[in-house]
């Protein structure tokens, strides 16, 4: 069962209308799947091995055109900040532009 402590991992990776999924519903354990093809579950001894696997995984699928489409579970929360009223106003400030220092030769 999925829960706030325990949640499962999802990347979706895109390429054109292809769609590919991979899961990570335990520490140990990877799930690939593409719609309409059978999941592979991919088991590991150790969390840095499913990493590795995982990390080459990724750089493959975006040397062969793919790129990230998704992650989930959603890890932000509460208001979108961009667009909350300041309490100040703006954080943003123009900084002064620093002044060329004079040397003994002006």
């Amino acid at each position: 069962m999925l829960s706030a402590s325990n949640p499962v991992y999802t990347w979706v990776f895109a390429r054109g209308a292809e769609r590919l999924t991979i899961e990570h519903p335990t520490p140990l354990q990877l799930v690939v799947s593409m719609p309409g093809g059978n999941p592979r579950a991919f088991d590991f001894d150790t969390p840095m091995a499913l990493l590795d696997f995982q990390l080459s995984f990724e750089k493959h699928l975006t040397a062969t055109g793919w790129s990230l489409d998704a992650f989930h579970p959603e890890r932000r929360s509460g208001t979108d900040r961009r667009r909350a009223p300041r309490q100040y106003g703006t954080d943003r400030r123009v900084l002064p532009w620093p002044r060329a220092q004079k040397t003994d030769s002006d």
